[in-house]
């Protein structure tokens, strides 16, 4: 697992989710973010899991998952050179 991905699921384990609750909703993310998968299949299968969590919980973890993973593109881990400035910018700030 790309240490970024490793890095947003145990940050999202310290602010409260399971680790199984983390790669849910990282699953949920990446098919549901802007671009991202957009598989309806998938969002059938997690979408009453990530329903049956805190919506407080949901929102703080996408905010985290935007902040840390947003900078990638849904195909790749390779961040142009103003992604990989916001990128930066984003994981030093709280």
């Amino acid at each position: 697992m790309h240490a970024d991905a490793r890095l947003a699921l145990d940050q999202a384990v310290a602010i409260g989710a399971g680790e199984g609750e983390a790669l849910l909703l990282l699953a949920w993310w990446t098919n549901s973010r802007s671009q991202g998968i957009g598989s309806a299949s998938i969002t059938a299968a997690l979408q009453a899991h990530v329903d049956a969590l805190a919506a407080s919980l949901v929102g703080r973890c996408v905010e985290l998952f935007d902040r840390l993973l947003g900078g990638y593109p849904i195909d790749g881990w390779r961040l142009s050179r103003t992604r990989r400035l916001q990128h930066a910018i984003a994981r030093s700030s709280p």
